[in-house]
């Protein structure tokens, strides 16, 4: 239970409490003054661990030392970083992001590399699954956790299982319409990707760090334009087709609105000169695929000279482009049936014949960087954070 008198709760708030559950797991790791009071309303048993003799029993074994070091840095540095807009405050039976898989994410490149070969020997997962794999992928899936490609820790069943964690920027306007990216432009050609724009979390680092950087490195235009209010965070788990591996994607969703008006580079739909004649035939859409998405047809004289369809949606609205630090993205505002409707699998063929119609505006294909408004620096380099309510 807590109170608002010892806690953050603005109201009084009871939880139940399950077996197997951490109570101010925070006390091993800091100096922690509880916030709130648990009572037993079943008969149950309780074990109590002493940090000092968690510490002393750890650093008697050289292996435990590391990996209870980073653990305590890891712990700690998501305690102290807890706090609204992006995360809720900690609590006796909750500190924001600090599940095992997490932790080990943001550990040091030599304790991640020691918990992946010792959560793939310990598995249980492991001796069943390494003779439905071939000699070749086994050894590719261990030298890329010695190279900290892969993370791999064990989850509360005893598997080893590899961890993505991806922090998303889900900015939406005044109008409801959210900002999304299309796809992504490589210097020489355009990829459909669509997703809300992204960044992989690196090791070590926090979910404010990697929103620094996603803005810094791919949305620099954005950067003073926004505020952050909340973050959810989802995970999925599938296997890999390659390793017959379990992989756990977390995605840290960052919900935020934009405050000013940002003027962006407008995307050009047109094709290089070369690409025309190659091109114009994959790009020019069935009267079945057109009705089927409901599309319908506009003329692009200066990609084709002739007849293409155009995605309902997109015939009077703009596409912008954003050089980021190694590629550039376009993007558009988009209402949330009009998102549904580009994620859906029988749009893809479609959005991937139009967007190949698009280019850098010519400004940007000559300069590859964009310069931050509000520090005057290359994206990338920004040193600007980004506002939070």
């Amino acid at each position: 239970t807590q109170e608002p008198g010892s806690s953050a709760a603005r109201t009084p708030t009871e939880i139940a409490v399950g077996g197997g559950t951490w109570l101010a797991e925070a006390a091993l790791w800091s100096e922690w003054i509880h916030v709130g009071h648990a009572q037993a309303v079943t008969a149950c048993q309780v074990l109590s661990i002493r940090a000092e003799q968690l510490l002393e029993s750890c650093r008697s074994h050289i292996t435990m030392q590391l990996i209870e070091g980073e653990y305590r840095r890891c712990f700690h540095e998501r305690l102290v970083n807890a706090m609204p807009p992006l995360l809720v405050w900690p609590s006796d039976l909750e500190v924001p992001s600090t599940d095992f898989g997490d932790l080990v994410f943001s550990m040091a490149r030599p304790a991640q590399v020691l918990v992946g070969r010792l959560s793939l020997q310990a598995s249980s997962w492991f001796s069943g699954w390494a003779h439905l794999m071939d000699e070749r992928s086994g050894a590719r899936l261990r030298r890329e956790v010695i190279d900290g490609k892969s993370i791999v820790a064990l989850n509360k069943d005893g598997d080893a299982e590899r961890i993505v964690s991806v922090v998303v920027l889900d900015l939406t306007r005044e109008d409801d319409r959210t900002f999304v990216q299309l796809g992504v432009w490589n210097g020489a050609e355009v990829f459909v990707d669509c997703q809300l724009p992204a960044v992989k979390q690196h090791y070590n680092e926090t979910i404010k760090e990697s929103m620094n950087r996603l803005l810094g490195h791919k949305l620099a235009p954005l950067v003073n334009s926004l505020e952050l209010h909340h973050t959810e965070e989802h995970s999925e788990k599938k296997e890999s087709r390659i390793y017959r591996l379990q992989t756990k994607y977390i995605r840290k969703v960052c919900s935020a609105t934009l405050i000013a008006q940002v003027t962006l580079p407008v995307a050009n739909p047109r094709l290089r000169e070369s690409e025309r004649s190659s091109r114009r035939s994959s790009s020019i859409l069935s009267a079945a695929a057109a009705s089927m998405w409901g599309l319908r047809r506009r003329s692009l004289s200066d990609a084709f000279g002739g007849m293409v369809a155009v995605p309902e949606m997109f015939t009077n609205r703009e596409v912008y482009y954003i050089q980021g630090r190694s590629r550039g993205a376009f993007y558009a505002w988009v209402s949330q049936s009009e998102w549904d409707e580009l994620r859906a699998a029988h749009a893809q063929s479609d959005l991937h014949c139009w967007i190949r119609l698009l280019s850098p505006p010519s400004d940007s294909a000559i300069d590859s960087s964009i310069i931050c408004q509000s520090c005057d620096t290359v994206s990338g380099d920004c040193s600007a954070e980004i506002h939070s309510i």
